[in-house]
């Protein structure tokens, strides 16, 4: 999905920005729910579920509604929302 530039992507989770930033920790949330949906690796399943399931443990958590509705979205939320698309 081209809308990630991936060498930063990379760079801000290593240096632990999901930790500080919100909006930043809903995209990580975010990919990581939609790069689910491509493993078979159980641990992306809900408990006791299948294959339909997967990445549902990370999307859950991610509340798509801003807080402030007077602000601009930053590059963080509108990477969000078409990660977000990308999944459902």
């Amino acid at each position: 999905m081209p809308v990630i530039y991936e060498p930063k992507f990379r760079k801000d989770v290593q240096e632990g920005l999901h930790h500080r930033d919100l909006r930043f920790k809903r995209l990580v949330l975010m990919m990581c729910a939609l790069s689910s949906r491509y493993s078979n690796d159980p641990r992306v399943f809900l408990p006791g579920q299948e294959e339909h399931s997967a990445g549902w443990k990370y999307f859950q958590q991610v509340h798509i509604m801003r807080d402030i509705m007077l602000e601009q979205p930053g590059i963080y939320e509108l990477q969000t929302y078409c990660v977000r698309i990308g999944y459902t």
